[in-house]
């Protein structure tokens, strides 16, 4: 049994704080920028973490066979967010689907932490409180490297539909080397390798399509149904421009109503939109 549990450790709170930032910049953006969107992702993801906690305890305790569950758990979550973007935007009620789907990855990636503690902790005089807090360490410092990555780095060059398939891809491979050190019989016999590299397969063809398809993960949550002339993205946020051609393009900062305005003008009394209105 191959299981390295301190890298392990860092890269699962990578992946899912980095995907928790992504959450954030999605659900304010579904609920027009309102305040609370921050306290109900964090809230969805505490529950999430205290869960799969609890559940990857009780593996540690109940199964001779935790590195496949581990394996199993960052393969599921890194799907989850892998599909969130096509989810969103074709389930109906968005409003219920995004609390689930926020809450699927941090229960499933937050098994994997008492594996780590249980596998990585070494026994003997002096050696068990300092092997527990390095796993420790690493989980808390992929995630701070998570959110920094994503914020400045990724969210620069990706929309945030692409940045969901790249998490997701990038667990997915997490996953899948993990599988195949573990693998008891030859490259890709067992049948969690075998799932392993199909999933990354998967991935693969998700990475090369994601710079290639429309926004629709913005557009579907998109307050305005009007026709959407364009999505702008970057990491500051997130601008529609939906389309009316009789009184000027409608833009939406934020998924918020923002007034047509000039360069001496910003303010919503002298929108060029509402003349005649009043």
């Amino acid at each position: 049994m191959r299981f390295p549990a301190l890298p392990i450790s860092f890269f699962v709170g990578f992946l899912s704080l980095g995907a928790e930032t992504l959450w954030v910049r999605t659900y304010a953006f579904a609920n027009e920028s309102t305040p609370h969107a921050l306290a109900v992702v964090l809230a969805l993801y505490l529950l999430g973490i205290a869960r799969g906690a609890a559940i990857g305890g009780a593996k540690c305790r109940a199964s001779d066979r935790i590195v496949d569950v581990a394996t199993l758990s960052i393969l599921s979550a890194s799907a989850v967010i892998l599909a969130s973007p096509l989810l969103i935007a074709l389930l109906p009620l968005p409003s219920i689907v995004l609390p689930v789907l926020i809450f699927l990855p941090a229960m499933l990636f937050s098994i994997c932490f008492p594996i780590c503690h249980h596998l990585g902790t070494v026994g003997g005089t002096g050696k068990t409180g300092r092997s527990l807090s390095r796993v420790y360490a690493a989980n808390i410092a992929g995630s701070m490297c998570g959110p920094l990555a994503v914020n400045f780095g990724l969210l620069e060059v990706a929309t945030t539909q692409t940045a969901f398939v790249v998490l997701g891809a990038a667990g997915i491979g997490l996953a899948a080397v993990l599988a195949m050190l573990n693998s008891p019989a030859p490259i890709g016999a067992s049948r969690l390798a075998r799932l392993s590299l199909a999933a990354s397969a998967v991935a693969a063809v998700a990475l090369i399509l994601a710079p290639m398809v429309d926004n629709h993960l913005i557009a579907r949550l998109a307050s305005s149904r009007a026709p959407i002339r364009h999505i702008v993205e970057t990491r500051q946020g997130i601008i529609v421009a939906h389309v009316d051609d009789a009184k000027g393009d409608v833009i939406y900062g934020g998924n918020v109503y923002t007034p047509v305005s000039n360069a001496a003008i910003t303010d919503n009394f002298h929108d060029r939109r509402l003349i005649g209105t009043r």
